[in-house]
């Protein structure tokens, strides 16, 4: 495929007089691209947050805060080796085989308090995903109150 940006008076990607000269319109099928990068980042008063980067028109790219608060996001990528729909094991993506069948995702989120209660002490150790964290005292961290969650979502669009 090519990915082109349609000039400002295309309202709509699948009309044919937004395909570039060269595309056939019959032989050719123009859709819109929704792209969104996920991360963690600091917001402007310094508190961790889950964040996204969204492919915009231009093209461009906007950065916007989704949740504050979040510190840590690992995203585990289950593998199906029998073709029984059903994952055999879960793993990282830069190990997982190009060509594996992935049938679910695991999804971790580390998510902290904005600002410390002195009344609590976080002593707990988090092991998930392949992470290991345990909050120190500098600048209060073991203070923060913190909720580790996690799901297991099944991706039924690779069953047949």
């Amino acid at each position: 495929g090519t990915m082109f940006v349609a000039d400002g008076v295309c309202a709509d990607p699948k009309d044919a007089s937004c395909i570039p000269a060269g595309y056939l319109p019959p032989l050719s099928r123009s859709s819109a691209v929704i792209v969104h990068g996920y991360y963690i980042g600091n917001n402007a008063a310094g508190i961790p947050s889950l964040r996204r980067v969204r492919l915009t028109t231009g093209p461009g790219a906007a950065d916007e805060e989704i949740i504050p608060g979040v510190e840590d996001l690992q995203v585990e990528l289950g593998v199906d080796n029998d073709d029984d729909t059903t994952a055999d094991y879960f793993a990282a993506a830069d190990v997982v085989p190009a060509n594996a069948s992935i049938v679910a995702v695991r999804i971790w989120v580390r998510v902290r308090s904005a600002t410390p209660d002195f009344r609590f002490l976080d002593d707990r150790t988090y092991t998930y995903s392949n992470t290991e964290f345990a909050p120190d005292a500098t600048d209060d961290a073991n203070r923060l109150r913190r909720m580790l969650v996690s799901k297991t979502i099944q991706l039924r669009n690779t069953r047949t």
